[in-house]
């Protein structure tokens, strides 16, 4: 029997030879041949495994060197692979960052470049021109009657637009001296124009007493103004309010009845210690007589 190893696949000549040896049918499979002779080599297994897979030369060096060069060769191919992975990842990440890093500066480049030219450059803008066309004129008219209770009335409104801006209407009411107004009116662009039906009343005027109090409060504002003018910091002994006559002798009035009254309250407290001391030594009394 003639095996050559070629690569990671093992070629086997002379099958007839094998078929005498192993007294079966020549087939070999390859891949369980593979699994075993790799877990033989790595676990260091006896040779009665590998006569379950190819016969009893299992222990032939040339089968261990083969399944050795075999795993040699298995492991150099995924060290290769995994290589070329870990590169192909490492360039991915530098195109990354690259691309990133060159976004970053011209972003970082734009913001700061002077753009003031361009204005210049821009031609004027022209005026823009209405698109939407002004919606058609909406004339309108209503009126109502109300009152306080059914059955009663007491205002009554109208009002008329042509749809142009200008608003007419009238309204009337009855005022608490059961008398009706009616107020007219005009309104537009410049403004709302009413027309009463009665003139209103005059603005009360001041009375000669509320005349003479505004004038003594005008004065008396300027005149602490003055002093303010003149000496903005004063005293405060001059700015703090003096007690008058009346104050003063109020006060001395108050401080005389609260000496009478303190007086009277401990002659009134002497009384009834006294009279407790004397009810205590005729108690005493009373008893030193008992116990006799």
């Amino acid at each position: 029997m003639k095996i050559e190893e070629c690569g990671s696949m093992i070629r086997i000549k002379d099958m007839a030879e094998i078929k005498m040896m192993n007294n079966t049918e020549p087939e070999w499979d390859l891949a369980k041949a593979k699994k075993k002779t790799f877990y033989t080599h790595m676990g260091k297994a006896t040779g009665t495994i590998l006569e379950d897979v190819i016969g009893p030369h299992a222990n032939d060096p040339i089968y261990r060197n083969s399944a050795r060069n075999q795993s040699r060769c298995r492991n150099r191919e995924g060290r290769r692979a995994g290589g070329r992975v870990v590169s192909q990842r490492l360039s991915d990440v530098r195109s990354r960052m690259l691309y990133w890093t060159l976004l970053m500066l011209t972003g970082i480049a734009l913001c700061g470049a002077d753009v003031s030219h361009l204005r210049e450059l821009a031609p004027p803008e022209a005026p823009e021109e209405p698109s939407t066309e002004p919606a058609p004129p909406k004339p309108y008219v209503f009126s109502y009657t109300a009152g306080r209770y059914p059955g009663h009335a007491d205002r009554q409104h109208s009002e008329v637009s042509d749809g142009s801006g200008v608003v007419r209407g009238s309204f009337s009411y009855v005022d608490p001296r059961n008398k009706i107004r009616t107020v007219d009116y005009v309104a537009d662009k410049q403004g709302f124009h009413p027309v009463l039906s009665d003139e209103p009343p005059e603005h009360p005027r001041e009375s000669e007493a509320v005349a003479l109090a505004r004038d003594k409060h005008e004065k008396l504002f300027a005149k602490i103004a003055e002093q303010h003018a003149t000496n903005p910091h004063p005293d405060l002994e001059e700015s703090v309010p003096h007690q008058s006559a009346a104050v003063l002798a109020a006060a001395a009035r108050h401080t005389q009845l609260f000496k009478v009254i303190a007086e009277q309250h401990a002659r009134i407290a002497a009384e009834r210690e006294q009279m407790q001391l004397e009810d205590e030594a005729q108690q005493r009394h009373l008893q030193d007589i008992d116990r006799q």
